[in-house]
């Protein structure tokens, strides 16, 4: 199961009738939640819904998860934007 929460804020601070200031934040997996993608070598690492991981077993390595360069899935990003609206 993938599991992926995005939240996004816009702040709108009027300035004149026809000018506004904007402050966005976005938080992409604001909970920093892992998502493992386990492949065992039956399915040729397509990914299905037969897969299973024995961690225990001599040829289990860290490697096997998703994505190897950030662990268990992307990390948390954290992204700030202002805005002068006419």
């Amino acid at each position: 199961m993938f599991v992926n929460t995005d939240i996004s804020l816009l702040k709108t601070i009027p300035i004149r009738e026809r000018l506004r200031f904007n402050i966005f934040a976005v938080f992409v997996n604001a909970f920093n939640h892992p998502n493992w993608g386990v492949t065992d070598n039956f399915s040729f690492s397509t990914n299905n819904p037969a897969q299973y991981a024995n961690v225990q077993s001599a040829t289990y390595t860290a490697g096997s998860i998703a994505n190897p360069g950030n662990g268990a899935g992307g990390a948390r990003s954290i992204q700030f934007r202002l805005q002068l609206a006419f």
